[in-house]
């Protein structure tokens, strides 16, 4: 395939990369397809109730780890755009029963 030509299905022009090394493609894939989910239920039980929640987003890492961002929503009289903030962010490991254990490293105060 030459330079400029359109890949599988009209998904835009193939890189040089993705000549060379189709399979890391399909591989690729696969490991979006393998992702692992918290429930969140399970994810909403262990953040608790936050004022101005706006939402709760849970990422896949690595090695059923997780990253948990709570969002808030801060809205001001004087502003016409609100303000969107991570209020707390969590490193999460999930055991095989689907509990989620608080990984998360600390700051040390006082120090």
């Amino acid at each position: 395939m030459g330079e400029g030509e359109s890949g599988p299905e009209g998904e835009g022009p193939v890189t040089q990369q993705q000549e060379e090394f189709p399979q890391c493609e399909e591989m690729e894939a696969e490991v979006q397809e393998d992702k692992p989910e918290i429930d969140q239920s399970v994810v909403n039980e262990f953040v608790g109730e936050v004022p101005n929640l706006f939402k709760i987003d849970s990422h896949y890492l690595f090695n059923q780890r997780f990253r948990i961002n709570v969002w808030v929503v801060y809205r001001f009289p004087d502003r016409l755009v609100p303000d969107y903030v991570i209020h707390a962010s969590y490193f999460v490991k999930m055991d095989d029963s689907g509990e989620i254990i608080d990984e998360t490293i600390h700051e040390k105060k006082g120090l």
